[in-house]
Parts: C-alpha cells; structure tokens; sequence
C-alpha cells in the first residue's frame, strides 16, 4: 500500500508541468462517407465555415 502511495505521489508530480496544446492546432478535414450531390453531401458541405464557433461553446 505505501508503495501505491508513492507511485502515485510521484505519478502526480511529474505531470504537474503538462500543459494540453490549441485545440486543433493544425487543419481538420470534414469527410463525408457519401457519394458527392446526395443529400448527405449537400449539408455537410455548407456546415465548415460555421464549424469553428461551434465547436468553441461545445468545448468550453
């Protein structure tokens, strides 16, 4: 047991300097598993430009 007490002691100090990265810090591409013109194709390719706002409250 003070084994499992220091593993984790030490565990949560080492990661006291991670810090997560920009979220999404390089491009993202939207694909869609249809055939281009079916109606699927015809609402994912408006969406993008709205995408990042939403994606803001989603995340927050």
């Amino acid at each position: 047991m003070k084994n499992l007490l220091s593993a984790l002691v030490i565990g949560l100090a080492a990661a006291g300097g991670v810090q997560a990265q920009a979220w999404p810090a390089k491009t993202v591409n939207l694909v869609v598993p249809f055939p281009a013109g079916g109606s699927t194709d015809t609402v994912a390719r408006p969406s993008p430009p709205g995408l990042p706002k939403n994606w803001v409250s989603l995340l927050s």
